[in-house]
């Protein structure tokens, strides 16, 4: 499941419109487009498949304030659980209250495309 979730976040939020995948490669978290451009949305501090992964997670701030996203995976019944947990890290503290809106929204839209899928 770790390497399904970006590629079910809905198109409006995505970084690059042009089928993007997310890859974890050497720690790094981004989208790459068909042309080969890519955005990077993140570090991985940790990757644990198939249960967790934890990330810097710079959308809507930057790789100097980044924000905490952790996505735990349980199973349930036939199916899996998502928990996401998103926080402000020490450097972004300032800049959660006017970005935390926005971030419930598109976890939201995010975790309604998993859904859709399953």
């Amino acid at each position: 499941m770790t390497g399904e979730v970006p590629a079910a976040a809905p198109q409006p939020r995505r970084s690059v419109q042009q089928s993007p995948d997310a890859a974890r490669t050497e720690g790094r978290f981004f989208e790459r487009a068909e042309d080969g451009a890519e955005v990077e949305l993140g570090r991985v501090t940790t990757w644990a498949p198939p249960d967790r992964i934890d990330l810097d997670f710079y959308p809507g701030t930057d790789a100097d304030h980044p924000t905490l996203v952790s996505v735990r995976f349980s199973d349930e019944g036939d199916g899996t659980m998502v928990h996401v947990t998103h926080h402000p890290g020490p450097a972004s503290v300032a800049l959660w209250d006017e970005r935390v809106g926005s971030y419930v929204r598109s976890w939201s839209l995010v975790l309604a495309a998993i859904e859709e899928r399953t």
